[in-house]
């Protein structure tokens, strides 16, 4: 829930905090005490530090969405998203393959991970800004196009979030159920996966932990590649935007819940489900081309408030997963248990992305267009076509 203000707080920073003392604080306090102080503090104390580490998400994914120049996003603008946000993927292999370290250096790697995190922050205190015109380390080139590749065309530089529109945005709404669809199976994957190994097809922590890595591995792969591919489709006006979209979804939604259907008929066929999961994997990384930036589709403008919202509801998923194998496992941990969790997954993914495809749109929305400032008025009134309908106006009154 903390995602959706942080477009708001990166409009009033100013009133507030420096963009980049923000970044800095939420960095330390997600790297040093959730992953350095976890061995020490107790159940309680770590819910509360991990609580405080979503205050990164809502600082460094809503920032990323808003740092882009014009230029980038008339062109797509999935491929730079993708970059800035891998590095929560590369986390997860990280942790996963950590698995095949022995017990008694534990210690060492939370220790080493709370001093990767300060260092970290004092990196980032040191190269971070809050424009280009007070960053003290690039070049004047660049300083020059990122600042020229500004809007200039309207009147209002930072206008107001429209919450309203976006909360009851029938497309953002539509894109929200999709991004949850696809949450949900991620998810299912990500907590439940480990579990579901070791319990039917007893495969110990290191199996279970480079198993994990390496499909974590293969999504990010996946995820940078179908974004460069979509950017590049959409920058050659290839195929239609809103088309090209829900064919990523198809790739990224409906193949995986075929086949989380085909993991509750599988039985126990342990080469089969490897052999599925990997599949599984491999086409949620389509997100990329697909619902990973639609955002900046249908609301330039205000692209880090809208992606906000759909964080959230997209990450209701990390809590639904696992209620939903909790409900079914419970008193019965058992492969038909197992089964009924892929297949109910499998079906709420398909329902929610058949309901993209046939309402969902990449276009950009009424209420995210911008006005034209009077110097725009001007300039069409000195057109080609201005001129003729002035012409056109001064016939029609001498007739």
């Amino acid at each position: 829930m903390s995602q959706a203000p942080g477009d708001t707080l990166r409009e009033r920073r100013g009133s507030i905090l420096q963009i980049r003392f923000l970044l800095c604080f939420s960095m330390f306090i997600g790297a040093f005490l959730v992953y350095a102080m976890r061995l020490n503090f107790s159940v309680a104390i770590l819910a509360m530090t991990n609580s405080i580490n979503a205050t990164g998400d809502n600082i460094t994914f809503i920032s990323s969405d808003n740092c882009r120049p014009d230029k980038h996003i008339a062109q797509g603008g999935h491929s730079l998203s993708r970059k800035l946000r891998e590095g929560s993927r590369a986390f997860v292999f990280l942790s996963d393959i950590s698995g095949f370290r022995p017990q008694c250096i534990s210690q060492c790697n939370y220790d080493s991970a709370g001093l990767l995190g300060i260092l970290w922050t004092v990196f980032w205190f040191c190269v971070a800004a809050d424009g280009p015109e007070r960053h003290p380390w690039i070049s004047a080139e660049e300083r020059k196009y990122i600042v020229e590749s500004r809007s200039s065309k309207f009147k209002k530089a930072r206008p107001p979030i429209p919450w309203r529109q976006i909360l009851f945005s029938p497309a953002v709404l539509i894109l929200g159920l999709a991004k949850l669809a696809a949450s949900f199976n991620y998810y299912m994957m990500l907590i439940e996966l480990p579990t579901y190994l070791n319990d039917m097809f007893a495969i110990d922590i290191t199996a279970n932990g480079w198993i994990n890595g390496g499909m974590n591995l293969c999504i990010a792969i996946t995820l940078l590649v179908t974004a460069r591919i979509a950017d590049k489709l959409i920058e050659r006006k290839a195929f239609n935007k809103t088309r090209l979209r829900k064919f990523f979804i198809v790739c990224s939604q409906l193949l995986p819940s075929f086949c989380m259907v085909l993991l509750s008929r599988i039985g126990c066929d342990y080469d089969l489900v490897m052999v599925t999961l990997f599949v599984n994997y491999l086409f949620l990384g389509f997100a990329g081309g697909g619902d990973g930036g639609m955002a900046f589709d249908i609301a330039p403008r205000f692209a880090g408030a809208v992606t906000g919202v759909l964080n959230v509801m997209a990450n209701v998923a990390g809590l639904l997963a696992p209620k939903l194998v909790g409900y079914l496992t419970e008193d019965n941990n058992t492969l038909t248990q197992w089964h009924l969790a892929f297949l109910y997954t499998g079906i709420f993914t398909m329902i929610n992305s058949t309901l993209f495809l046939m309402f969902g749109t990449a276009e950009e929305q009424i209420w995210a267009q911008e006005e034209r400032s009077e110097e725009n008025c001007d300039a069409e009134g000195n057109s080609l076509y201005g001129r003729l309908r002035k012409g056109s106006d001064i016939v029609n009154q001498n007739s």
